[in-house]
């Protein structure tokens, strides 16, 4: 799993950035999706994440998800491409143009992290 794959630089899926974060997902309820991953072994990993939200740039939809902070690792979040099947089942895909990232990467630091600072 890559930083590009999953969309996250590992704090706020914003790409690098020089800003710290002084927030806790954890403490809202969040409603939660089961993802999963394939690790660096081939293996399949799942993972329970939070949804923060679904959010609209340029006419797509995106979710915005969290991976809670525990003992052994900081908070991370992931943004992707947000759609549904005719059954009302989300789809969740890569946001693959690097314009189309850096939009939306903008949008989620504007929605989640602008107060803070």
């Amino acid at each position: 799993m890559t930083e590009k794959d999953t969309n996250t630089c590992g704090c706020c899926g914003c790409g690098e950035h020089d800003h710290e974060h002084d927030h806790d997902h954890g403490e809202i309820e969040l409603e939660t999706m089961l993802l999963t991953f394939e690790d660096e072994n081939g293996e399949d990993v799942e993972l329970e994440l939070g949804v923060m939200d679904i959010f609209e740039v340029d006419g797509k939809e995106y979710i915005a998800l969290v991976l809670p902070e525990d003992e052994e690792n900081e908070e991370e979040f992931f943004v992707y491409l947000y759609s549904e099947d005719e059954d009302g089942e989300p789809i969740l895909d890569v946001i693959e143009n690097d314009d189309d990232f850096d939009k939306v990467s903008v949008k989620f630091e504007e929605l989640f992290f602008m107060d803070e600072e």
